[in-house]
C-alpha cells in the first residue's frame, strides 16, 4: 500500500516500512506515540527437548544475538545490553524503537490493562462503529 501510494499514513511495524524505505521509496516513519508491544518465547509443558529449547532461548536473548538480529531486520533487541555493543551503530539505533534516543517516544502496551478493560473497550468501539 505504501509502494502503490494507496495510503498516505499507516500504522505498521518499523521493520516492514524500513524495507520499503531502503528500497528507494519516498517514505519515512517516526516513533512518536508508537505502540510498543510484547512477545514471548515459550517451551510448552512436557516438551521432549526442554533442556535444548531452554539453551536455544538463552542463546537467542544474549546481547550479541539480539544486536546481530537487529542488523538483519530493525526490530528492537529484547536485551537492552545489546545497545552497549558496537554491532548496533548510531544509524541503526535511530531506526529502533527502544534505543536510548527513541524509548521516550513510545508507549508500552499494557496486557494487564487490556485484560481488565477489554469488554468496556469493545462496547465503546461498537458504539463508535454504530455512529
Amino acid at each position: 500500500m505504501l509502494r502503490s501510494r494507496e495510503v498516505d499514513f499507516l500504522a505498521i511495524w518499523n521493520g516492514r516500512v524500513n524495507e520499503v524505505k531502503t528500497s528507494g521509496e519516498a517514505v519515512d516513519y517516526s516513533f512518536d506515540g508508537a505502540l510498543l508491544s510484547h512477545d514471548c518465547l515459550i517451551v510448552p509443558k512436557g516438551a521432549p527437548n526442554k533442556a535444548l529449547a531452554m539453551k536455544l532461548i538463552a542463546e537467542i536473548i544474549k546481547p550479541q544475538s539480539q544486536a546481530t538480529l537487529a542488523t538483519l531486520i530493525p526490530y528492537s533487541p529484547v536485551n537492552a545490553k545489546a545497545y552497549d555493543l558496537p554491532i548496533i551503530t548510531s544509524a541503526l539505533a535511530a531506526r529502533l524503537p527502544t534505543s536510548p534516543q527513541n524509548i521516550d517516544k513510545v508507549v508500552a502496551v499494557s496486557p494487564e490493562w487490556w485484560v481488565k478493560n477489554q469488554e468496556a473497550v469493545r462496547q465503546r468501539f461498537a458504539l463508535f462503529l454504530a455512529n
